[in-house]
């Protein structure tokens, strides 16, 4: 580890440590999962579907259905 050391010494930072885009990018993220939470908030508790049989003569038929 000490050669790492004195292959990359720290670097002055030229510019300001928090800006525009970074702005942008938080309030992108923020918004994505202000969405996903609401999303999720309304979501149905369960979802029902239709009743699948699993006996081995209904099994080619859902294979064929699923075959688009």
């Amino acid at each position: 580890m000490g050669v790492f050391r004195y292959l990359l010494p720290p670097q002055k930072r030229l510019g300001k440590a928090f800006t525009m885009g970074d702005m942008i990018v938080l309030l992108l993220i923020a918004s994505l999962l202000y969405g996903g939470v609401r999303l999720a908030l309304n979501a149905p508790q369960s979802v029902t579907g239709h009743q699948i049989s699993l006996s081995t003569s209904a099994l080619p038929w859902y294979t064929l259905l699923s075959v688009e």
